[in-house]
């Protein structure tokens, strides 16, 4: 879980000084352990999110919030009176997260029979308790609803795609992609501005 420090400044008028809060600030990173299967999925699905980031061919960087999301993190706990396990206790939102750094795989010769691990350190903006904090105000006990999602309207056209099946889908996006850049202003831009046609 992400931690939160209050910000103080020191005041004194007469007697013993005292601090005062003058705003707060988040540690801005966590660390998390992923277990990997044979595939290694696990850390290439981090190593995608970190390519969003980034064009590897031009080294450009991209835009914000084309690689920061939402992330929840919950603390599971056993009921005994309700007879059931798994169940959230706990639980807090991050804003505008994305993979800063992944931990380099070692192997060994001698290991054997042993789970394989990565570490993934997550920068945020922000964080909130689920149960306590809504923005501006609080609820006590509130319920949990979706994350909140980062991204930008995708125009008529990319909107029917996304309700494609994944395989045609990945099809639609490169030829939407293609008519992108060759279209003028596309091909001027790289595709960043287009008519929300598109």
């Amino acid at each position: 879980m992400p931690g939160r420090t209050l910000d103080t400044t020191d005041f004194k008028v007469y007697g013993p000084k005292r601090q005062i809060v003058t705003g707060h600030s988040f540690s801005g990173e966590i660390t998390m352990t992923v277990y990997c299967d044979k595939y290694m999925r696990q850390r290439s699905f981090f190593e995608m999110w970190q390519k969003a980031a980034f064009d590897q061919g031009t080294n450009n960087v991209h835009f914000y919030d084309e690689y920061t999301g939402g992330l929840r993190i919950y603390q599971l706990g056993a009921f005994a009176e309700n007879a059931d396990r798994d169940r959230i206790s706990y639980g807090v939102e991050l804003f505008e997260c994305f993979p800063k750094t992944i931990s380099a795989v070692s192997y060994n010769q001698g290991s054997e029979n042993e789970i394989q691990k990565i570490s993934v350190s997550l920068a945020f903006k922000s964080w909130i308790n689920l149960t306590l904090d809504q923005v501006g105000n609080y609820t006590v006990g509130g319920g949990f609803k979706k994350p909140t999602v980062i991204g930008a309207d995708r125009g008529l056209i990319g909107n029917i795609i996304n309700k494609l099946p994944p395989e045609i889908r990945r099809a639609g996006r490169d030829v939407v992609n293609v008519i992108r850049q060759r279209v003028p202003i596309g091909a001027v831009t790289g595709g960043r501005v287009f008519p929300p046609l598109l």
